[in-house]
């Protein structure tokens, strides 16, 4: 891991980036919260170790810094002092600090939290990488069995819009062009009348499908 150490005693600071560096990490090093924040600024890291007690931006001020801005990564804070108290080690967590210790620094301790820190890290952004995926694949599934729902409903357009209708009179010739007319404007209420057997239905669909460039499904009741 990246991580950011800051400190405004040198021989402290010192101390801890060296154990961290045989740790395994690469280690940054400064002595106050403002100098944390250009860096912060400039460089990725995962995971900032700040004193409480500094001149100028204090840690817990260098914590709401932090929390409160994106641009800066979004790194885990871990809080220490030689000053500490419940309540204030309360407050640093409702801060959003993942952990609060207390000076003289514990490595064992140190390093167990560091270890669960990167396991936080790993568990967020396979969290993450699982719900983008989920999402993507959900939209995907939708996008594909819409696009199938449309293929299902042109071909049974075309189908129903392709229906020969027998045409073998003047009459029937009119018919089939008022069917066209109203076609174009389904607001317009239709009564088909005629016996069994003449097409009424037939015409209805070729009212409503016209040559197949409808999507809307056709829905008959039968009032008898």
């Amino acid at each position: 891991m990246n991580i950011l150490v800051v400190e405004d005693n040198a021989d402290v600071r010192s101390s801890v980036e060296e154990f961290l560096r045989f740790a395994g990490h690469t280690v940054t090093g400064c002595e106050d919260g403002q100098r944390a924040i250009d860096i912060l600024s400039e460089r990725r890291m995962h995971l900032v170790l700040s004193d409480i007690q500094m001149p100028g931006l204090d840690g817990r001020s260098l914590l709401r810094r932090i929390k409160s801005n994106p641009a800066l990564g979004g790194p885990e804070v871990i809080l220490f002092t030689g000053f500490g108290s419940v309540q204030e080690a309360v407050e640093a967590t409702q801060d959003g600090a993942f952990h609060y210790l207390l000076k003289p620094l514990n490595v064992k301790e140190l390093d167990i939290l560091v270890r669960k820190v990167q396991e936080f890290m790993a568990l967020r952004d396979e969290n993450r990488r699982l719900t983008e995926t989920f999402e993507t694949e959900i939209r995907d599934a939708a996008r594909h069995l819409e696009n199938e729902l449309i293929a299902v409903r042109r071909a049974y357009a075309r189908e129903m819009g392709s229906l020969e209708i027998g045409v073998f009179s003047e009459s029937m010739r009119a018919v089939i062009r008022d069917a066209e007319k109203l076609h174009t404007d389904p607001d317009i209420p239709v009564l088909i009348e005629g016996e069994t057997g003449t097409g009424k239905e037939l015409i209805a669909h070729f009212i409503h499908f016209g040559r197949g460039d409808v999507l809307t499904p056709f829905v008959g009741l039968n009032c008898a």
